[in-house]
């Protein structure tokens, strides 16, 4: 008998559509093949995979150790949470001490560049930032807008 035929009857074999006379003719072939044995294990393996898994049924005492677990006070208490209790207000203090340090320095150095860039005539604190940063947002604002009443009244009251 031919391995491809054999091959095919393999497939039946693991399906159980074999008759009883081609499953003797197999399993002699199988005897003497060995790549017929291989492609025999190799089709078992995959139709153990396309099996649907077996269910797992929990222990009895499963759902009750569970419960026991959650219910009950720890016995030893964790040492970096005790420490976090005193560590919190530390680390609150460091972090709003360093917060107010950024924010002096940065306005600092702000009114520092103010100072540095202030031309002998009096500027408006608009035309001081644009002068600083370059900023040319209000060059573009429609003229029939609110945006741009609201910046000439602005700029009359600095006058």
């Amino acid at each position: 008998m031919k391995c491809k035929k054999v091959k095919r009857m393999i497939s039946l074999y693991i399906d159980g559509e074999l008759k009883p006379d081609n499953e003797k003719k197999l399993f002699e072939h199988l005897e003497t093949c060995e790549s017929c044995q291989k492609e025999k294990k190799l089709m078992e393996c995959m139709n153990q995979m396309l099996l649907p898994p077996q269910k797992i049924q929990p222990s009895p005492q499963f759902l009750f150790m569970v419960k026991q677990q959650i219910t009950s006070p720890k016995t030893m208490d964790y040492y970096p949470a005790s420490l976090l209790k005193y560590l919190k207000p530390v680390l609150v203090s460091v972090a709003c001490i360093l917060i107010f340090v950024i924010s002096f320095v940065l306005g600092n150095s702000l009114g520092t560049q103010l100072k540095e860039k202030e031309t002998p005539g009096k500027m408006t604190v608009i035309e001081t930032l644009d002068n600083i940063m370059n900023i040319s947002v209000f060059d573009n604002i429609p003229r029939d807008s609110f945006a741009f009443a609201y910046f000439n009244l602005f700029q009359d009251k600095k006058k």
